[in-house]
């Protein structure tokens, strides 16, 4: 079995180097760029039909020795003159090129076991290219650390390449790669669409019931103040109990918002789902029963005694309602965050399925790596603002002062925010992206239809 994975990956990297001495051929052949590309990011190098002719040849021929046994490759990647003997009995032109080509990817060939995605080999090389010191670092990691190396964005990997040797040992092995279904990976819940949809409806009425409720809120809080200014008691009476009870209804319907929000959203886990929900409850009962308490009160004393309690209560919860409210926002933007890592692995994919169609991609790539460096910036404050979310569900825990929750929410939720613009940011540049490869490759599809994704997760232990 072992030896079957070496046969498939070594004639796996030769057939990625054919296809970069392909470009150094029509690289050589014609820097001249595509009429009217001159402000392209992508352009068609002019190439020669026995050009293609004989490289083409040369990626097929080897593509067949996948089958072959093991010692035909064994003698191509360990030995330069096998090599180029082999290409010369076989009529490919200028073996020599490709035979020293394949010497320069050994370094990557020699720490990666079975098939190596050929986005993966083109990102680490174009690393390499920026930082010769890759070469020097691949060469001393496990081939399980080189696999969790490949997996980075162009971003995390330039980040963590920065850092001394022990440091990047450490820093992969905090994650291990794991197979996970496309849907589990945005999805952390299944929910039923009729359910999802009925919360829906629920919080599109609770919506309506809480913008109600805040105008009669303030026509009676208005005619209470009237009231007491005229120093008509009876009517102040009868004004104070309606305005207090449309105040107990903005907060329980502002309550029922976040709660059908929660219900219907699928990017929260089910654990955290629930245990959000049971406090909201718990909340709402608080304050019917405050109301009730208002209902039932005559004197001027019993209802200042019970929009008291309303009040109080209030405070007591309008943190941890605040706190739910901020959680659904961060899964939103968590989801939008996946997806355009997503994006940017299809976009590796596409750019190197270009360059092996002829297609200079400098340009294009010079704008992936601004798209990259946006989500990692993206990511980066997200996980700060899910910190200080953490902090303040800490202290809620422990009943905290008000004043420190509170400004750690507002801390988190800020951090949250720049993320988004972030976000926003990065869209920009995938549009201009996408715009540039759809003039060469109108083709271009980005819909991912991936059953299983290949991703990094950080250790349980």
């Amino acid at each position: 079995m072992k030896k079957n994975k070496l046969t498939i990956m070594i004639i796996f990297a030769i057939m990625m180097l054919c296809v970069n001495v392909y470009a150094q051929q029509m690289n050589s052949i014609s820097n001249q760029k595509s009429p009217g590309s001159a402000n392209s990011h992508i352009n068609k190098i002019n190439v020669q039909v026995d050009a293609d002719a004989r490289v083409r040849k040369c990626i097929d021929l080897l593509h067949d020795k996948i089958g072959a046994e093991e010692d035909v490759c064994t003698d191509i990647i360990q030995d330069r003159e096998k090599c180029i003997d082999y290409l010369e009995s076989e009529n490919i032109t200028n073996p020599e090129r490709i035979c020293n080509s394949f010497t320069d990817n050994s370094w990557l060939v020699d720490k990666t076991t079975g098939k190596v995605d050929a986005w993966k080999i083109r990102t680490i090389k174009r690393t390499a290219k920026k930082n010769p010191n890759v070469k020097k670092i691949v060469k001393s990691l496990t081939p399980a650390q080189t696999k969790k190396l490949l997996a980075l964005s162009r971003k995390q990997r330039e980040n963590i390449i920065n850092k001394n040797i022990n440091q990047i040992k450490n820093q992969l092995n905090k994650y291990e790669l794991k197979k996970i279904n496309a849907k589990e990976f945005y999805k952390l819940r299944e929910i039923a669409e009729n359910k999802i949809q009925f919360a829906k409806k629920r919080y599109m009425e609770a919506k309506k019931n809480y913008i109600k409720a805040k105008k009669n809120y303030l026509d009676s809080k208005q005619a209470f103040n009237k009231a007491i200014k005229s120093g008509d008691d009876e009517s102040a009476k009868t004004y104070a109990k309606e305005f207090l009870t449309e105040l107990s209804d903005m907060i329980i319907k502002s309550l029922e918002k976040i709660k059908y929000n929660i219900e219907s959203n699928d990017d929260i886990n089910n654990e955290d789902a629930e245990e959000m929900i049971n406090d909201i409850d718990d909340m709402i009962e608080s304050i019917e029963q405050a109301k009730k308490d208002l209902e039932s009160a005559e004197t001027k004393e019993e209802i200042k005694k019970a929009g008291k309690k309303i009040t109080d209560s209030w405070k007591r919860i309008k943190y941890r309602a605040k706190f739910h409210a901020g959680i659904i926002i961060n899964s939103k933007v968590m989801d939008v965050l996946k997806r355009s890592e997503r994006l940017e692995i299809k976009l590796e994919k596409t750019l190197a399925r270009l360059e092996e169609q002829g297609y200079d991609v400098t340009g294009v790539d010079d704008l992936v790596d601004e798209f990259s460096e946006k989500l990692l910036k993206a990511e980066t404050k997200f996980n700060q603002g899910k910190e200080k979310f953490q902090a303040a569900k800490n202290l809620t825990i422990k009943n905290s002062s008000d004043k420190e929750i509170n400004e750690l929410i507002q801390e988190g939720n800020e951090l949250v925010q720049k993320a988004h613009v972030l976000l926003r940011e990065a869209h920009k540049i995938l549009i201009e992206i996408i715009r540039t490869i759809k003039d060469v490759s109108p083709e271009l599809d980005l819909e991912d239809n991936e059953e299983e994704y290949e991703v990094l997760v950080e250790n349980e232990s």
